[in-house]
């Protein structure tokens, strides 16, 4: 069907492996805005500042959060996702947005969560689920009963990152 063209940055598998190297976290985002609006919102910021790599709209989907007043937009590439970073501190709506890395982002080569397996202590244990009211000196307190540790760290991940 000519006319009709689909976006293949959302479909093809390699997409998926960038994912989160495409996504920001976008704050203090004004009330009432809705996921079309942020969209269109940094589509036309980013054209008309020629923030964009290509022809088209770099800003794939929003996801919006009114109640906490905050927002992940994911963009088509990498390189526009780093190039929308610039943006921090626009105007959107009579409000100062805050442009950020979410969370779980980690840069290239620095996930902390990928180890080659040769360097895997036998002597650590890794625990999940612990509940977010825990702090990390009353952990460290129960794991003592089980004997002592030789060292401790604790990851706390948002349950909002998406």
């Amino acid at each position: 069907m000519a006319g009709n063209s689909i976006n293949p940055t959302i479909a093809t598998p390699s997409s998926n492996s960038t994912r989160q190297a495409r996504r920001l976290y976008i704050g203090s985002i004004p009330l009432g805005i809705t996921s079309e609006t942020m969209v269109t919102f940094f589509n036309s910021e980013l054209q008309t500042r020629g923030l964009c790599q290509s022809v088209g709209e770099p800003v794939v989907c929003a996801q919006v959060n009114s109640e906490r007043h905050f927002a992940f937009i994911e963009l088509r590439s990498v390189e526009e996702t780093t190039a929308t970073l610039s943006l921090d501190g626009i105007n959107c709506l009579g409000s100062t947005l805050r442009i950020r890395r979410p969370r779980d982002y980690f840069p290239p080569g620095t996930n902390p969560s990928v180890h080659p397996v040769g360097h895997l202590n036998a002597n650590a244990i890794f625990l999940t689920g612990i509940p977010t009211n825990l702090s990390e000196q009353n952990l460290c307190r129960l794991l003592s009963a089980y004997g002592t540790l030789r060292s401790f760290s604790m990851l706390r991940v948002s349950p909002f990152v998406f």
